[in-house]
């Protein structure tokens, strides 16, 4: 459908492992960049259910603009973003550990090679 752009999906870890001595199961945190200058507003799941960021224009930071972060759950998780008409700018999988911080970056061009 010409919607895969030509585009990164970076992680980038920015700080180390949080307490581990809580109980139960820690999670990932993530924001996410919206680059994709031609793609205009999205939203942006991750593995199908959980929404970060609705109506996300080029230029945004989400959750907010303050540079707050997402919980995940740790693990592999697919992160699709998605066109205002429902078509997968992004459909990608990343790893997620337990206590990091990450910043996920979509970029490029939506309809690129």
């Amino acid at each position: 459908t010409g919607l895969l752009p030509a585009l990164a999906l970076l992680s980038l870890v920015a700080c180390g492992a949080a307490d581990t001595t809580a109980p139960g199961p820690q999670p990932g945190y993530a924001k996410v960049v919206h680059a994709i200058a031609n793609a205009g507003a999205v939203t942006v799941l991750v593995d199908t259910s959980v929404t970060l960021a609705t109506g996300f224009t080029p230029g945004s930071v989400s959750p907010t603009a303050n540079f707050q972060y997402h919980g995940l759950r740790a693990g592999t998780r697919r992160v699709r973003v998605l066109t205002a008409a429902g078509a997968a700018a992004i459909d990608a999988s990343i790893p997620v550990e337990a206590g990091r911080f990450y910043t996920l970056i979509a970029a490029g061009t939506a309809g690129g090679t």
